[in-house]
């Protein structure tokens, strides 16, 4: 597997099995670093993510996805 090789948005969707508006999000947000390939003035072009950004994005931030720290009137 080549861990340089290009994801289009829905590829990197289904590779983190999440929706391709969580990646888009995440890119916007800064937490996936992604190329913009063609376009136009008026038109974004397509996003293109690095497998190895994926993985490192899988590795740092799913497996924390919807855990929260005890609460505060269980850890009394």
């Amino acid at each position: 597997m080549d861990m340089d090789a290009l994801l289009t948005v829905i590829e990197a969707a289904a590779s983190l099995g999440v929706q391709p508006g969580t990646v888009r999000d995440a890119v916007a947000r800064g937490l996936v670093q992604a190329e913009r390939v063609g376009g136009t003035p008026k038109k974004a072009g397509m996003l293109f993510i690095r497998r190895s950004e994926i993985e490192r994005y899988r590795r740092e931030r799913l497996g924390k996805r919807g855990k929260r720290g005890p609460r505060k009137e269980d850890a009394a």
